[in-house]
């Protein structure tokens, strides 16, 4: 009787390199594979809102990283445009 699965994992197309920067956000095994991957060096930022469980969460928080990113983006795009203006978003 075989009691084990045997799964093929193929490499990836593309491997992860030194000049990536990585963002890891989830639970405690996300906590353990950024440890492994400063160890080894790799440029990590791991669960900046701490250890988060559940899909809703982790959706809410991407969401916040990603309209504070935008909204750096616009307020540099306006002051490249024009530094005077005033805009309201």
């Amino acid at each position: 009787m075989k009691l084990m699965l045997d799964v093929d994992i193929k490499l990836p197309a593309q491997k992860i390199n030194y000049i990536d920067n990585i963002f890891l956000i989830g639970s405690c095994f996300t906590e353990h594979i950024g440890k492994r991957l400063e160890e080894l060096k790799f440029p990590v930022l791991q669960n900046p809102n701490g250890i988060l469980f559940d899909p809703i969460s982790v959706t809410q928080s991407l969401n916040s990283y990603i309209c504070a990113a935008v909204g750096v983006i616009h307020q540099q795009l306006f002051e490249i445009v024009e530094p005077e203006a005033r805009f309201i978003l």
